[in-house]
């Protein structure tokens, strides 16, 4: 897991507050996770705006004890980046937003997903976060960010995500918190090579996903 940022329009700030490492496996009860997370809090420069941009690539493989093991990877990304943006407001920072992204190998209807886009009572001294998705997962049809034949198959699914937040009542009506303007279309089925991903027009298995946003 990597992020990468342009330092012309964005700094870290708070070394403290850089988190990164392996999740913590004992919660899905297991002996350890190879799956990790980076989370960094960026200025905007020549603002007092700072985004907490999380990324991570949640465990694959099918299955219940796999299932579990994502959510709780979930669970923990989403309290890690809001403890950040939490903190960053402690420290003086009053307009935080949150981004969280990668390959969370789960589907818009799994509990991993779920657990990011659902909403929840902030604990005593916290703020309540609230989050949506970049891509509209309900209302296209055809959204697809892997599509590949393996010996059991052919696969074609949505499993990469990027996640934006803001504090409750605190978004796009009071001028503040993230609005995505633009977010990359995937690729028509006349225009992946017969087989799927990975091929030589796309050498991945995953599309590239990305977007705008107003903040």
């Amino acid at each position: 897991v990597a992020l990468l940022w342009n330092a012309e329009k964005f700094r870290a700030v708070d070394a403290a507050l850089i988190r990164r490492g392996p999740f913590d496996a004992t919660v899905a009860g297991a002996s350890r996770h190879n799956q990790v997370y980076a989370i960094v809090p960026l200025q905007i420069k020549d603002t007092e705006k700072c985004v907490v941009v999380a990324a991570t690539h949640l465990k694959a493989k099918k299955g219940a004890f796999h299932d579990r093991m994502r959510l709780a990877q979930a669970v923990q990304l989403r309290r890690l980046a809001e403890e950040t943006a939490d903190a960053l407001k402690e420290k003086g920072w009053d307009d935080v937003t949150i981004l969280m992204l990668g390959d969370f190998n789960s589907e818009p209807s799994d509990p991993s997903v779920k657990s990011i886009l659902s909403q929840k009572e902030g604990e005593e001294g916290s703020s309540t976060w609230g989050f949506q998705t970049t891509y509209p997962l309900e209302t296209e049809t055809n959204l697809y960010t892997t599509w590949k034949t393996r010996k059991g198959g052919t696969v074609r699914r949505t499993i990469d995500y990027i996640f934006h937040g803001s504090e409750e009542n605190k978004g796009e009506d009071d001028g503040r918190g993230m609005r995505c303007t633009h977010f990359l279309s995937v690729p028509k089925d006349e225009e992946v090579e017969e087989g799927g991903l990975p091929g030589f027009r796309y050498p991945s298995d995953h599309l590239l996903i990305a977007a705008k946003f107003h903040y």
